[in-house]
């Protein structure tokens, strides 16, 4: 008996910059289909032109969505690769919302929550899972407002509250670096998130859904000192001139190390927060979530997350998994069956 094939789309592109749009083909043009799936990637540009085809480097552009919505299969499956916030939560919400698809990965709602730095920081907070003291910069407050309401003391980080990708970035050491560094950051964002830089070790940290369990999968350490205390944007993608990516970095001074080498005290503790987590933003199927171990407490401190997969070899899940033997087939499989039955 011939096996009926099931209809899935990967989302790409982006409907707001240049930027968005090359990183989210970095991502989907190694994107993988499990077994059973007729897959087409469907892509938005900037000038929200639509494009449809069997893979991101063979698209037919279609204009405007209206004339792509009834090239579409009504029971496909929606696996999004869109990276903006307007991608990641209207876009969502749109097609799972007001469209009917289903959706893999989380709703347009927990997207917004993740993507907002500050308010994820609350919200796992509120559930018990340490965080950095933390300071939300407003567009009208300068260096001195900060410092009138803060109490902690350099290094800070500095980062835009709504930016990804370590984009913004600044370690500050003194008053000079944090000004530098809020000028940076608000190139990008508006509202800026100070918090102390922890000492420690920089983990990353996986949760996949398993029907009514949650699974983590083998931790990432990256491997930060002295000379190199966090990572950069360079660390993580590769740019040209006008600053489009154009790949994931190839090398970093920061290297990776998966499994991590946790010892079985720890390794509870951080699974306890990761799962944690997970529920607090109503994370759906996966969630990425970075830590720090703070050197003087051990303790795993929650820094942020990131609710993306793209099902490649190049994805950060998919090289936890591979590290630790297990195969990827069949939670490929799992989490898009998952997905479909809603």
């Amino acid at each position: 008996m011939a096996v009926t094939q099931r209809n899935a789309y990967h989302l790409c592109g982006s409907p707001t910059s240049d930027f968005f749009h090359d990183l989210s083909m970095i991502y989907a043009k190694d994107a993988e289909t499990p077994d059973g799936w007729n897959a087409k990637f469907i892509r938005v540009k900037p000038d929200k032109t639509w494009s449809i085809g069997p893979n991101p480097e063979n698209l037919v552009e279609v204009g405007t969505f209206s004339k792509l919505l009834p090239m579409l299969e009504e029971d496909a499956l929606i696996v999004p690769h869109l990276f903006c916030v307007e991608g990641m939560t209207t876009y969502r919400t749109f097609f799972e919302n007001i469209l009917r698809f289903k959706i893999v990965g989380s709703t347009g709602d927990a997207m917004r929550l993740a993507s907002n730095k500050d308010q994820t920081r609350s919200v796992v907070s509120s559930k018990g899972i340490d965080i950095p003291l933390g300071y939300l910069i407003k567009p009208h407050e300068a260096y001195e407002d900060f410092c009138g309401h803060a109490n902690f003391n350099f290094p800070v980080i500095i980062k835009p509250n709504s930016e990804d990708n370590s984009a913004g970035l600044t370690l500050a050491h003194n008053k000079e670096e944090f000004v530098e560094g809020l000028r940076k950051a608000r190139d990008l964002d508006e509202f800026i998130l100070a918090e102390e830089f922890i000492p420690g070790r920089e983990l990353r940290v996986a949760v996949i859904e398993d029907n009514n369990d949650l699974i983590l999968a083998p931790v990432i350490e990256y491997l930060v000192s002295p000379e190199n205390p966090i990572r950069l944007a360079s660390d993580k993608l590769e740019t040209n001139d006008d600053g489009i990516p154009t790949a994931q970095a190839l090398s970093s001074p920061v290297k990776m190390c998966c499994p991590a080498n946790l010892d079985e005290e720890l390794l509870k503790r951080v699974k306890k927060n990761a799962f944690g987590a997970h529920r607090a933003i109503n994370a759906r199927h996966f969630s990425l979530f970075d830590f720090r171990v703070n050197e003087k407490t051990g303790t795993p401190i929650f820094l942020e997350a990131g609710l993306f997969w793209s099902f490649s070899s190049q994805s950060m899940i998919t090289r936890m998994l591979v590290s630790g033997g297990i195969d990827t087939s069949p939670i490929f499989s799992q989490i898009w069956d998952a997905a479909q039955r809603g």
